[in-house]
């Protein structure tokens, strides 16, 4: 019963069937969220002792959720702290505890089609926190041909941009994989698809190729990991966050949306790392179904560049 009157007194509806239904750091309960994407539930947990009850928590879940929707499906991520990084892609793969196992669905996000997949990677696709920075972001479009979308992932700024009266986009990623997922979302949103706008390469390379050649977008949305390393390509917050914002600057011919995802890093530093000369426009946090007013964790802001 523990369990049950928790989600009763958190549970929040999700917008267009998408969205966290329940957010354990808003309720003292930080080992647990809980996201809806249409009839499917993925459980999220980022506390051990929380994972050891695994079987009573999502049958709790269960329970209060079969009173609201029929559930078609719950999924659940290991989120703990990892000591291995290199077993983390397997580790962060979804288990199925309950219903079917489909592993993609469609959702309605921001108006636009997005492609999720429950088991993969660290998140399904849809970095659906954004979703009140997109919505702010849009009324900016009417100015805007071109868009540069670096560490793209699955792209959907790019679709909601290109649906909302951006001319072209170009999507820039590291991984094959994600950008072929772009590539679907493109086409489940009726967007043609040319190769040329999908570009696997580093977001740093790519920069100063862009600066050489002297190419210009009218907006650039810049939204890397906190930290990432493969076989080719290394990035940090620490070292290059500042350096590529430089580089922005010299592609940028208007607006920047830059933001970082991280605890770790203040809204002041995050505000330090960009040019002195920049304006900013708006600064914004998480979507209000993931904000913690006590420790918001994205830092986002759309900058014009003088």
């Amino acid at each position: 019963m523990e369990y049950l009157a928790i989600l009763k007194s958190a549970y929040r509806p999700a917008i267009d069937n998408c969205g966290r239904v329940f957010n354990g750091n808003r309720f003292s309960y930080p080992g647990l969220t809980i996201d809806r994407y249409n009839n499917t539930l993925l459980v999220q947990f980022f506390d051990k002792d929380c994972l050891d009850n695994r079987d009573k928590v999502c049958d709790s879940i269960l329970q209060f959720f079969s009173n609201i929707f029929e559930v078609d499906a719950l999924w659940y991520k290991d989120r703990t702290i990892l000591k291995d990084v290199k077993m983390i892609s397997k580790i962060r793969e979804s288990v199925l505890y309950y219903g079917n196992n489909e592993r993609f669905a469609e959702v309605k996000h921001n108006g636009c089609v997005v492609e999720v997949d429950f088991v993969s990677g660290q998140n399904p696709g849809i970095f659906a926190d954004m979703r009140e920075v997109r919505d702010r972001l849009s009324s900016y479009y009417f100015e805007v041909d071109s868009m540069l979308n670096l560490f793209c992932y699955t792209s959907v700024f790019s679709v909601h941009a290109l649906l909302n009266g951006v001319k072209n986009a170009v999507n820039v990623d590291t991984s094959k994989q994600v950008l072929e997922r772009s590539r679907i979302n493109y086409r489940k949103n009726s967007l043609g698809v040319d190769n040329r706008d999908f570009i696997h390469n580093d977001s740093g390379l790519y920069l100063k190729k862009l600066v050489k050649y002297d190419r210009k977008f009218d907006i650039v949305i810049y939204d890397p990991p906190t930290f990432s390393r493969n076989k080719k390509f290394y990035f940090s917050v620490k070292n290059d966050y500042k350096k590529q914002l430089n580089l922005i600057s010299q592609v940028s011919n208007r607006y920047v949306l830059s933001a970082i995802n991280s605890y770790s890093v203040s809204r002041q530093e995050y505000l330090d790392y960009h040019p002195k000369n920049w304006e900013m426009l708006f600064f914004m946090n998480e979507a209000s179904d993931f904000y913690d007013s006590s420790d918001p964790y994205l830092k986002c802001a759309l900058w014009q560049i003088s």
